[in-house]
């Protein structure tokens, strides 16, 4: 299962987790939630049509009763390295095309 690998390997990151199921896999989403739990982070889930504004304003709830949801981490050395790399190759990208359409 996508959802429970991508949830388990977060909490391992130190990431609280909030799960969202239709309800079909609610089953599922417990034995994720008890996983996560394991690792001694917080894991919530909401069940829930995302068609239901009722839904999704209690995952928004939810999101807020765990900590702040605007989870921002200070990225690494690698991270840093490879955002420059990008700019610099944007920039390059960005002159080359910007010289070919002024001919």
């Amino acid at each position: 299962m996508i959802g429970r690998a991508t949830a388990v390997k977060l909490a391992k990151q130190d990431f609280d987790i909030l799960i969202h199921t239709g309800g079909k896999s609610l089953a599922e989403a417990k034995k994720t939630s008890e996983m996560i739990s394991a690792l001694s982070k917080k894991c919530e889930i909401v069940t829930g049509d995302l068609t239901d504004l009722k839904t999704i304003e209690s995952i928004k709830n939810k999101a807020h009763e765990m900590g702040n949801p605007l989870v921002q981490h200070a990225p690494n050395q690698r991270s840093k390295q490879k955002r420059k790399r990008h700019l610099q190759r944007s920039k390059h990208w960005n002159t080359q095309h910007s010289e070919q359409s002024r001919l």
